[in-house]
């Protein structure tokens, strides 16, 4: 049998314990002879630490071993081969074992090829284990000690609009720390986050990692680190890197955000639709909104009670190009006109109005109970009433979500931006006319032929 004696011994530990490369080699010499075994190589590495496996010797017996030239690796003890038990399992599994050779340690009687030595395997990768969950918690420590002092962690992805010093552990801005504060500013002026990726296409932009998309862009509006702040599992603390975006422009961008949330809760996004009124109409006579439905070659607005057949609502059908056509129109009126005063929006109403009808909801599903529990009413009746009271009452919740109390602009900043709205809108693109419409419109209420507008200001 070809087998490969391994022998290591740092400086430290000869002067400590007192065992030098020679006496390990000459007494696994002996051993093998005595067992009658064939050494095909002895493999020494003397003057090298056992905390890592890059040491020559042992590569070059991890190489052997993986040819097949060797069927028994032996060592003289077992912290010989490493000093972590993590590597000392890798070897024995991962290499020696998987390639069809056993392992004896002489002097602690640990032999692979006995089940007592198999068992001893089992016992060594408790301690693995053991010892890789210290190293995770050593690890940890010391992550969360380096980004409590300020430093940055996580070169793998550095964030866009800085470069990475390692030396220093520190981030540095780079050349796309303009585009990301370009990112911030168009946000914050009223561009949205599928406009800004167009714009960018359109100019060629590109960044380290590809193309700007919607999520790099909302990923980047998000992250604090442009601020000057560091993250370690999902704290955040002070950094001691440059800061390329300035707070308020970052806490703007904060608030459009939770704006736009709130606008999504409620169902009047416009990134949503694909028409121009779509989510702003409401019918008049059963207070549903109204829905894109398509009949035949058409598109039609229709009440969306009468579209799920909740409710037998005979409100008009208004084909979706027709209505689209008039509502613009009078948005053209009202950008040019100069006789106009700001008034307040007819259609908002205060967050406390919206409680009480949702009280009264509530009061009415408790009666709805009681009137089940004592079986005097139709079990059919009440679940009809009951989902009819769920529908008002999760269109409510919406509305006082979209409900934000935002100081009143005044006149003169209310004709700047109307002024800016009526140049965009001679040359619009589709969304950049329907983000102008979500702008000035709260609800458009239908009834029958009349269309009733109710504006933002």
């Amino acid at each position: 049998m070809n087998v490969g004696i391994y022998a290591r011994v740092s400086t430290q530990e000869q002067a400590a314990e007192g065992y030098s490369i020679q006496e390990q080699e000459e007494r696994l010499v002996k051993y093998c002879d005595a067992l009658g075994w064939n050494i095909y190589n002895r493999y020494i590495d003397a003057g090298f630490s056992g905390a890592s496996l890059d040491r020559p010797a042992m590569k070059r017996l991890i190489s052997d071993v993986k040819d097949g030239k060797i069927k028994k690796v032996i060592v003289y003890k077992l912290d010989r081969l490493s000093r972590s038990q993590l590597d000392t399992l890798y070897l024995i599994e991962k290499v020696f074992i998987a390639n069809g050779a056993d392992f004896v340690s002489m002097t602690e009687n640990f032999d692979t090829s006995t089940a007592f030595g198999k068992a001893m395997v089992g016992t060594l990768a408790v301690f693995a284990q053991l010892e890789r969950e210290q190293i995770k918690e050593r690890m940890s420590l010391g992550k969360e000690a380096r980004v409590k002092s300020g430093y940055f962690i996580g070169a793998a992805q550095v964030p866009l609009g800085y470069d990475y010093v390692p030396e220093d552990k520190m981030l540095v801005p780079s050349d796309e720390a303009v585009q990301v504060r370009r990112v911030f500013e168009l946000f914050t002026s009223g561009k949205t986050i599928a406009a800004i990726e167009k714009l960018f296409a359109d100019e060629g932009l590109r960044h380290k990692y590809g193309t700007w998309n919607r999520t790099t862009i909302r990923n980047v509006l998000m992250n604090p680190v442009y601020i000057g702040k560091v993250k370690y599992k999902d704290k955040y603390y002070e950094g001691r890197h440059e800061k390329i975006v300035p707070l308020e422009l970052f806490n703007s961008a904060q608030e459009q955000i939770a704006r736009n949330r709130q606008l999504h809760a409620s169902g009047r996004t416009s990134g949503r639709h694909t028409t121009i009124c779509g989510g702003l109409l409401y019918c008049a006579q059963c207070g549903h909104k109204y829905a894109k439905a398509k009949k035949q070659k058409w598109s039609y607005y229709t009440c969306s009670a009468r579209l799920k057949g909740k409710r037998d609502c005979r409100n008009k059908l208004w084909r979706t190009d027709k209505l689209d056509s008039l509502v613009l129109n009078e948005v053209k009126k009202l950008l040019v006109d100069t006789e106009w005063k700001p008034v307040k929006p007819l259609a908002r109403r205060s967050p406390e109005a919206v409680k009480k009808q949702i009280a009264r909801i509530d009061s009415q599903v408790e009666k709805l109970v009681e009137l089940y529990s004592i079986d005097s009413a139709p079990l059919d009746s009440i679940e009809r009433k009951m989902q009819e009271l769920n529908g008002q009452r999760k269109r409510l919740e919406a509305e006082l979500v979209g409900l934000t109390e935002q100081p009143r602009e005044t006149e003169a900043e209310v004709r700047k931006k109307f002024k800016t709205f009526a140049e965009v809108l001679e040359a619009a693109t589709f969304e950049q006319t329907r983000d102008i419409v979500t702008a000035l419109i709260d609800k458009i209420y239908i009834d029958g032929d009349d269309v009733s507008i109710h504006w933002k200001y």
